[in-house]
């Protein structure tokens, strides 16, 4: 079996490093800031976390969901729709 480099193990490290600390972020946020499933909390990280990877040339920047984003979305969409109701979801989606 063939060995892994140091640079390797260390980009390893950093994303489960990254996977234990965001996840459980980003279901919190979504349920309790958002007030939606947390599926779509899951689903923001891991997209998230692609789509800095492919497209972000800085090493520093840092994306994914935050708590200023979910904390917005859940109190301008409470009058519109009961939280985690299918229009709820639609309106969050839009």
């Amino acid at each position: 079996m063939k060995t892994l480099d140091r640079q390797t193990l260390t980009n390893i490290l950093a994303g489960l490093t990254l996977a234990v600390v965001v996840l459980p972020q980003a279901i919190a946020f979504s349920t309790a800031l958002a007030g939606v499933p947390p599926e779509y909390g899951i689903y923001s990280a891991i997209l998230g976390a692609f789509i800095i990877a492919l497209l972000n040339p800085s090493r520093s920047f840092l994306g994914g969901p935050n708590s200023t984003q979910a904390a917005v979305i859940g109190t301008t969409l409470i009058p519109l729709a009961q939280q985690s109701s299918n229009s709820y979801i639609g309106y969050m989606l839009t």
